[in-house]
């Protein structure tokens, strides 16, 4: 998967504990879900960083959006935007994701 650099922070907290990471593979790059694998539940207070990109998926609390970044433990995934400690619907200076 490509993307362009994001020009934001790329760091943040995670809201709710048991917050889904899921799985880039099958089809869950193109439309991130609830239906994709999960890598693992994360934590409140623990971080989602250098997140690369945020693609739309299936609707998660108020918005579709999820970040794609790291978690505790080298793991990798996305997350839904609502279940980061930011008030926007979408990640601001956050490319899409593309590819």
């Amino acid at each position: 998967m490509g993307y362009e650099p994001a020009a934001a922070p790329t760091a943040y907290r995670i809201r709710l504990t048991n917050a889904p990471m899921v799985d880039t593979g099958r089809g869950c790059t193109e439309h991130p879900s609830l239906n994709c694998p999960r890598v693992r539940s994360m934590v409140a207070g623990e971080l989602l960083y250098d997140i690369a990109c945020q693609q739309p998926g299936d609707q998660y609390g108020r918005t579709n959006w999820w970040a794609l970044g790291y978690g505790p433990v080298h793991t990798y995934g996305f997350v839904p935007v609502d279940l980061l400690d930011t008030p926007e619907h979408r990640l601001p200076g956050i490319p899409r994701c593309v590819g």
